[in-house]
């Protein structure tokens, strides 16, 4: 290829008249304007700029250097990454920065992906309608790191993170977690505060104690909840057949601390319910001799592999009008499973009255007590299901006999003398 050289008067001449350089150009741009002699085509001629190509050691070594030198390192086996050339750390293009004295790259892949670096005031990032995914590996964190030396001090704000949104014309904070340092200086105690609805009080605590407290800042036991709690669904006992299992009894103090009381066990009775029931109105009778139902019961229900105590206690007042009736009574029946009525004796109570020899006698009226203690024992896989009632009785009746002395209407001569009711307290104990 043949080459021309031109004197540095005859380059230059243009730059004499017109202040502007143009190479391959008449009319050059700018102060120097340089125009590729094949701008397009096929041709294979190189067009371009070669900028002046030396080694590290020579960058170092250069002085005098004027801002904006622009050089191509094109090696970095000599010299060393120091003094001017402390950035000089792989090939490539290099300017000179008049600020800090030294070369600096005249590009850097400088991201948030390889280099660390702090914002120098507040940015926002829009998403739009897409969405910002954090992607891990097998294992990765994200963190926000308190800079500085200082240590902390206990009570004090480490980083938030909130959701905010225009509510009322007005960009309002909805819900957001905030963490605090609760430690000494020496330890790295710290709590995680939930806040929902804009309200910036602590709506959640997870303490440095590793205490949970909802609607509380200071959880004194494991979960501290201010306010009324629900469990919507718990183990069913009987339906289950876990009754074994669960042995113990909750309670609260005055405080509502919850403890458990043992009261299930195979050596003591624990209490299990107290069942109450009362007559719903007066039950008269005319028939010479039977049972008369009363419409009063309670149920009861033994779980499987479980030992029972019942105790049956029942109050029902009696009254007969003037007339002969030779027994006035209360017999307690009880079923098992729905099968037929069996008669629990020791609870049950017969008593005579006056008569006269024409069959007539005065009105009389007075309560029957009566007290029934029946003991089970179920060691099947199944629950029992128990129905205690008691029944009015009456023998040679030639009268109106009244159980229960209480009128619907709430007036009336039998008001007063009370009304008929019944309790069966359970205990029970386990089998297993």
């Amino acid at each position: 290829m043949k080459k021309t050289f031109l004197p540095i008067t005859v380059l230059f001449l243009n730059s004499i008249v017109y202040a502007q350089v143009g190479m391959n150009t008449s009319n050059p741009k700018s102060t120097m304007d340089i125009v590729a002699k094949n701008s397009s085509g096929s041709s294979t001629l190189a067009d371009g700029l070669l900028i002046p190509r030396v080694d590290r050691e020579r960058a170092i070594n250069m002085v005098s250097v004027q801002p904006s030198t622009l050089i191509y390192v094109n090696s970095i086996t000599t010299g060393s990454a120091t003094g001017q050339a402390s950035n000089i750390d792989a090939v490539g293009f290099y300017y000179f920065d008049g600020s800090t004295n030294k070369w600096t790259k005249l590009s850097t892949d400088t991201n948030i992906y390889n280099t660390d670096g702090v914002l120098t005031s507040n940015r926002v990032m829009g998403l739009g309608n897409n969405s910002l995914i954090f992607r891990n590996g097998v294992e990765a964190s994200l963190y926000f790191e308190r800079s500085g030396t200082g240590n902390l001090q206990s009570g004090q704000n480490v980083a938030n993170l909130y959701t905010s949104g225009y509510v009322g014309n007005t960009n309002k904070i909805l819900s957001g977690i905030r963490t605090y340092y609760q430690g000494d200086g020496t330890n790295s105690n710290s709590s995680m505060k939930l806040t929902v609805n804009g309200n910036i009080n602590n709506n959640v605590v997870l303490a440095a104690n590793n205490n949970v407290g909802i609607g509380t800042e200071t959880p004194s036991e494991k979960l501290d909840v201010e306010g009324n709690a629900r469990i919507r669904t718990l183990v069913d006992i009987e339906g289950t057949n876990q009754i074994p299992r669960f042995t113990r009894r909750v309670m609260s103090d005055a405080n509502g601390v919850l403890g458990y009381e043992p009261n299930i066990s195979k050596s003591t009775y624990g209490l299990d319910n107290i069942y109450e029931n009362a007559m719903s109105n007066q039950i008269s009778t005319t028939i010479t001799n039977g049972n008369v139902p009363l419409n009063l019961s309670n149920t009861i229900v033994v779980p499987a592999n479980t030992e029972a105590l019942i105790v049956i206690d029942y109050n029902i007042p009696i009254l007969k009008k003037g007339g002969y009736v030779a027994y006035m009574g209360i017999t307690l029946k009880k079923s098992t499973n729905g099968g037929a009525d069996v008669e629990l004796e020791q609870g049950s109570r017969k008593y005579t009255t006056p008569s006269y020899s024409d069959n007539s006698a005065p009105a009389q009226g007075f309560p029957i007590v009566g007290k029934a203690v029946d003991h089970i024992t179920n060691n099947t896989s199944s629950p029992i299901t128990i129905v205690y009632k008691p029944l009015g009785y009456v023998e040679d009746n030639i009268t109106t006999v009244y159980f229960g002395m209480w009128t619907n209407s709430g007036t009336g001569a039998n008001f007063n003398w009370g009304r008929g009711s019944m309790t069966v307290t359970s205990y029970l104990k386990s089998l297993q």
